[in-house]
């Protein structure tokens, strides 16, 4: 996710700039719409914090419930296991949709 030392975690714009309402230092990005928080970690250092605030993390390494049982976590193991993700922020939801949602079981798919 951190692309040549950059500490916005590729969110730049085509004017080469983090949009304002993505706040990013060198652990984690934070991102927050309609009461939904979350965080992008560049860290595993920064989890403890991210956690507190957050209502979804996601992180490119593996997570477990146990780090952190309060947000709903997308880690490297969902991606792998069930493709890319759709995220969407409502008023009192954050909605997610896999690939493999979208595809369905056919018998050339993995399980």
């Amino acid at each position: 996710m951190r692309r040549n030392g950059d500490s916005d975690l590729g969110f730049k714009n085509k004017w080469n700039k983090v949009p304002q309402d993505i706040a990013c230092d060198d652990r984690a990005c934070r991102y927050q719409k309609n009461n939904q928080k979350v965080s992008i970690l560049n860290s595993q250092s920064a989890l403890k914090e991210e956690c507190d605030w957050a209502d979804m993390i996601i992180f490119d390494q593996p997570l477990s419930s146990k780090q952190c049982s309060k947000a709903l976590l997308l880690d490297r193991f969902d991606t792998y296991r069930d493709g890319a993700y759709s995220i969407w922020l409502s008023k009192n939801t954050i909605h997610l949709k896999s690939v493999s949602q979208g595809r369905g079981e056919r018998p050339w798919t993995n399980p």
